[in-house]
């Protein structure tokens, strides 16, 4: 949708969420950080929206927001890939 914020916060009773997961990124990602309340969590695992992001850097701190990485894939993949 065009107001993906507004249509979030429509289907959750006009308030934010604690915690966001987003595989898209790209021009979603601002959108996503402002729909989430203060102390919320971001979560990335994917960039097909796009690989650079710009966000409003206040709407981050002010927020007190915790940004995480993650990958999606098993266990036994991420060692035999990524582990030292």
């Amino acid at each position: 949708p065009q107001d993906i914020e507004n249509e979030l916060l429509k289907v959750n009773n006009n308030e934010n969420y604690d915690i966001v997961f987003d595989v898209v990124a790209g021009n979603l990602t601002e959108k996503l950080l402002n729909c989430l309340k203060t102390n919320g969590k971001y979560v990335s695992s994917g960039a097909i929206g796009g690989r650079s992001v710009t966000i409003h850097w206040p709407t981050f701190y002010l927020k007190h927001l915790t940004l995480y990485g993650s990958m999606l894939c098993t266990r036994k993949y991420f060692i035999e890939r990524w582990w030292p």
